[in-house]
């Protein structure tokens, strides 16, 4: 109950900021006092984390174009809850020494932290999102097939620096 209702103050937050600050700096900022407050307070992290759970909802949906941006959003969503699975059997492996498993937690939020420093195309706080797909060579458009193959690729293997322990 009380990891549940520490996830009210992660929504307010990410709400009151997710649109005055750039989306990348929400992430990281989430990330990063996560994996601070994760050894000392497990309803301070789950705060921290709700604001950077949903900022990274955002910053995905982004990322891809109007034509593939429901496709993109569900592999994207796909492999997270894979390596989210994954990631269970790697807690149950690190029960018995807690201290390896809060490490190995905040490491990897800590590194979640930088991720969006290299997510191509900056912010798009107050931007239009694109319609179309274009090639990074040409300016004409690429067919729905081609467009999945290119940016779906790098985004799912980015998405596994998000998951969690």
């Amino acid at each position: 109950l009380l990891f549940a209702l520490a996830l009210a103050p992660g929504n307010v937050l990410s709400a009151l900021f997710m649109d005055s600050t750039t989306r990348q700096n929400l992430l990281s900022a989430g990330f990063a006092a996560g994996a601070a407050v994760a050894p000392a307070s497990a309803c301070a992290f789950h705060t921290c984390s709700m604001v950077a759970w949903n900022s990274v909802s955002t910053v995905t949906t982004e990322q891809f174009p109007t034509i593939v941006r429901s496709t993109g959003w569900a592999v994207c969503s796909s492999t997270g809850k894979l390596f989210g699975a994954l990631a269970q059997i790697v807690n149950a492996s690190l029960v018995e020494t807690p201290v390896w498993l809060l490490l190995l937690a905040s490491s990897t939020m800590a590194i979640a932290t930088v991720a969006p420093c290299f997510l191509p195309g900056g912010d798009m706080n107050n931007r239009p999102l694109e319609d179309t797909v274009r090639s990074s060579d040409s300016e004409q458009e690429s067919t729905r097939e081609d467009s999945v193959t290119d940016g779906l690729a790098a985004k799912a293997s980015a998405n596994m620096i998000y998951g969690t322990v």
